[in-house]
């Protein structure tokens, strides 16, 4: 039974700003995990797991036709649902795995960055662009032993390596991890 067996992570990142609306990369991040024989489970925003409508994009063709008419108020109600979806997914998961786009406008991903961070999850940044140009602003959340970053990555497969040497017990689990479906399952039979 590996450490990590039934934790819930969730897959921050830009959706709005880029062309697949952020699909690919959760795509081949879940198939990793999936070929890794992970036993964590993924909430991923551009497949929400609740009787939403809004899926991929959160439809972006129709917010921009309520920004077009000038429907402000349809507008901030429509955003508010996959806002308070996406946020309350934050909350409920053990970790956050969180892409990073230099250059795009994040909004969300931040947000969900901060609300992940007040809760001290553990965070594992993707940034394909590297330590030179993630965001300075984000860089008081790396995590470092001596002068190397330990938490933030340029390829899913390294994500998926340190997701495995946890589980396994090669690297240890600090006190930011909170497992609470794991203690509940092991609290059950008690």
């Amino acid at each position: 039974m590996g450490k990590l067996d039934n934790a819930v992570g969730y897959l921050s990142g830009a959706m709005e700003m880029v062309s697949d609306h952020g699909v690919g990369w959760r795509r081949k991040f879940i198939d990793l995990s999936k070929n890794a024989n992970l036993n964590i489970d993924y909430i991923d925003p551009t497949n929400k797991p609740s009787n939403s409508e809004n899926k991929i994009g959160e439809d972006k063709n129709y917010q921009n036709s309520l920004k077009k008419e000038g429907k402000w108020k349809e507008l901030k109600e429509y955003v508010s649902q996959y806002r308070r979806l996406d946020l309350r997914y934050t909350d409920i998961s053990d970790f956050l795995i969180a892409a990073i786009v230099p250059g795009i406008a994040q909004y969300g991903t931040s947000n969900e960055i901060y609300v992940a961070e007040e809760q001290h999850k553990p965070i594992f940044f993707y940034c394909e662009e590297g330590l030179y140009n993630f965001p300075n602003w984000l860089f008081p959340l790396i995590k470092f032993n001596d002068n190397k970053p330990i938490n933030i990555f340029q390829k899913l497969e390294d994500i998926i390596q340190k997701l495995c040497d946890l589980n396994d017990g090669k690297e240890k689990i600090g006190d930011e991890w909170v497992l609470v479906r794991k203690f509940i399952e092991e609290n059950r039979s008690q």
